[in-house]
């Protein structure tokens, strides 16, 4: 009897044995079969990304449900009685949309300053939670500051003002080295300004609008200038800012500006137009109403700075802080750029890639030399190279200078001169027009771009006058490089389809 329970006992564990090598392999088998039998395609989800670098279109649905489910909207938590994120968030900024005379500027005066717009900042670096007030004041008046007085919406559009004893905190833009030593040698009529107008901190709102006042009173002294605040669920990647107001250009040339930051990955571009005509705003207007895959803002500038020695370059230096202050949560990186100028990767397809490569947590900014292109003087070379593009051009156009200046100047310039950048917004509080001024953190520093791996491809007829001409042949030094052909046929297509979109 104990012999037969023995040899019963032996046999289950024999059988628990067998099982246990059998069971993995052949559940491996499946495994494999299946796999062979019907392969499925790995997804790497990246809902931040861009759509080139990120999931295919056809569950890119999918990817704004989880993240719409991870990420639920926070407007109804605060920190230090303010918001995370305000409950009044502007919502006429979509992207994939384009947007016109949504956000226009208000140019409101008091006294001998004058304000163009306001943004939220609670970052306390910038004395937040606030409103910082862009504007320019008088180079005469040292310093000057004015009471705040808030705007609140109250029930049905109804507003109220609530009156702030305290003083706005006075700083100037030009601050860096180089708006100084500008400044010393041509003074300008006007100089920059911040107004920055802390909130109470008994009151959790933020305001749709804030005035300014010479006294301390409930009496605004200026016409309410709009707070601007815009936190959107899924940042853009890449953001282009055109440093200098646009004035006396056509709608083919705003165009190529356009369709060429998109060519290396742009996905929102922000212009400001000094006295552009009528015709020509309706014509952008049209070109991009459509377009699905760019956030285009056009912003009308101030007729006054076309005035000789009022600021410098039309307010450049306004404009691009108005441009930084409304992308500053909109992307992850913003490049600043002029309308003849275009960051070249020569080493990646686009901006995505190299960004994504080369940077970590304590760069602030991307530093890029600066290049003269001139135009190719060989005719025949020119023919021979353009021929073909010749023929994706809408009757009448003509090709851009991406496609017929190949003579890169061998003028030799130095980081920070007539250097362009690319920024992390949130990681500096102030900028220059070729580099960042003040860094957020003392920890972050700009990432010098080596020149072999990205440019700024700056097109002109001839160069600065820093470079100087051959003694004996009296011609620049130039070299080769038509490297930009490669994306002449996309380019052309794409201009095309804003252009002319009726002609095949």
């Amino acid at each position: 009897m104990a012999s037969r329970r023995q040899k019963s006992f032996l046999f289950v564990i024999f059988i628990l044995f067998f099982g246990s090598i059998i069971l993995p392999y052949s559940s491996l088998y499946c495994k494999n079969k299946e796999s062979a039998d019907s392969p499925k395609e790995i997804l790497v989800r990246c809902p931040t990304c861009p759509p080139s670098l990120s999931t295919p279109r056809s569950i890119e649905k999918e990817v704004e449900k989880e993240v719409a489910a991870t990420h639920p909207p926070t407007d109804k938590k605060e920190t230090e009685n303010h918001p995370i994120v305000p409950t009044n968030l502007s919502t006429n900024v979509i992207h994939g949309k384009t947007l016109y005379k949504e956000n226009p500027l208000v140019w409101a005066k008091v006294g001998n300053a004058t304000f163009l717009s306001a943004y939220y900042e609670d970052r306390k670096e910038r004395y937040g939670p606030s409103i910082v007030l862009l504007g320019y004041q008088s180079r005469r008046t040292e310093g000057g500051t004015f009471y705040c007085l808030f705007h609140y919406k109250e029930g049905d559009g109804e507003r109220t003002l609530s009156c702030q004893s305290q003083k706005s905190v006075y700083i100037e833009m030009d601050v860096c080295n180089y708006q100084k030593e500008m400044n010393e040698n041509k003074p300008y009529k006007y100089k920059h300004v911040f107004h920055v107008c802390r909130l109470p901190g008994s009151d959790a709102r933020v305001p749709m609008a804030v005035s300014l006042s010479f006294a301390q009173t409930c009496e605004p002294s200026s016409t309410p200038v709009p707070v601007y605040i815009y936190r959107p669920l899924v940042k853009a990647n890449i953001g282009v800012c055109l440093e200098t107001p646009v004035f006396g250009k056509s709608l083919e040339e705003m165009v190529n500006f356009i369709e060429m930051q998109r060519i290396f990955g742009a996905q929102t571009i922000t212009i400001y137009l000094l006295d552009m005509s009528t015709e020509i705003e309706e014509q952008l207007k049209r070109a991009y109403a459509r377009d699905e895959s760019l956030t285009l803002e056009v912003l009308h500038w101030h007729k006054g700075f076309k005035e000789k020695d009022t600021l410098h370059y039309y307010g450049e230096i306004l404009a691009i802080h108005d441009c930084y202050y409304r992308n500053l949560h909109r992307v992850n990186y913003l490049a600043m750029l002029d309308l003849d100028e275009v960051i070249v990767s020569r080493t990646h397809s686009d901006w995505h890639q190299m960004l994504h490569e080369i940077d970590k947590d304590y760069i602030h900014s991307f530093i890029f030399i600066n290049t003269f292109y001139l135009k190719t003087q060989d005719e025949e070379l020119l023919k021979d190279k353009t021929t073909e593009l010749q023929s994706y051009l809408c009757p009448g156009h003509s090709l851009p200078p991406y496609f017929l200046y190949y003579e890169k100047s061998q003028c030799r310039f130095h980081y920070y001169e007539r250097s362009k950048f690319i920024v992390k917004p949130l990681k500096i509080l102030d900028t220059d027009i070729h580099a960042p001024c003040r860094r957020l953190r003392e920890t972050t520093h700009p990432l010098l771009v080596p020149h072999g791996m990205a440019v700024i491809q700056h097109y002109r007829d001839k160069p600065t006058i820093e470079c100087k001409r051959n003694r004996k042949t009296k011609k620049y030094k130039v070299s080769y490089d038509d490297s930009l052909l490669r994306y002449g046929k996309e380019f052309l297509l794409g201009t095309k389809r804003k252009l002319c979109p009726n002609i095949n």
